[in-house]
């Protein structure tokens, strides 16, 4: 007679533990350490026409939201072309989330129209090792060409089609006649 009432106290402990300790482990959720992030750094150095180097610095950028969206598009194989296309242009309006292009894009007449960049493993020694690095160096072809912005995009921003994934600003550069700006893009994925 003790059995049959044995059986059902020890159905009811279990049963009551696999309650109260289920909902918590399906509703922790995960660091964002644990978590997919996107991180970049671009660089950007003049080569005056008179031999001189100026190092702009190194900064970070912001993804924005159509950025994010190609992401996602890449996750599910919809390809909406190779983000190799770097675009510079000159504005003081700052870069955002919901940006959608960079402003004052300059084109072929300047020398800093977009342009495809050369894609490769990165060897930027703030990165982690098998990450990508797009870099492109633009020669100006008029004098006086303020540049503080940078694109980086699927297809040229100047036209139908081209998408900004990341943008960055920077302190103005004036450029003249020959002079060069190198931009590159490191980014990888943790």
């Amino acid at each position: 007679m003790k059995k049959m009432y044995l059986l059902p106290i020890l159905t009811f402990l279990i049963v009551g533990s696999a309650m109260a300790i289920l909902p918590s482990m399906m509703t922790s959720s995960s660091s964002t350490s644990d978590g997919l992030q996107y991180h970049a750094t671009v660089c950007k150095e003049v080569y005056r026409a008179d031999g001189t180097v100026e190092d702009i610095g190194c900064g970070s950028n912001i993804l924005v939201n159509n950025g994010r969206n190609m992401i996602q598009d890449r996750m599910t194989n919809t390809q909406t072309g190779n983000l190799s296309v770097i675009n510079v242009g000159g504005n003081l309006t700052a870069l955002t989330t919901a940006s959608t292009n960079i402003t004052n894009i300059f084109n072929a007449a300047s020398g800093l129209s977009p342009a495809v960049g050369a894609v490769a493993n990165s060897t930027n020694p703030l990165t982690q090792a098998g990450n990508t690095s797009v870099t492109h160096t633009f020669t100006a072809a008029a004098d006086n060409l303020y540049v503080n912005q940078t694109g980086l995009s699927n297809e040229s921003l100047l036209v139908a089609g081209g998408t900004l994934f990341a943008g960055e600003g920077f302190a103005n550069v004036v450029l003249q006649t020959n002079d060069q700006l190198n931009v590159t893009w490191y980014w990888w994925v943790s």
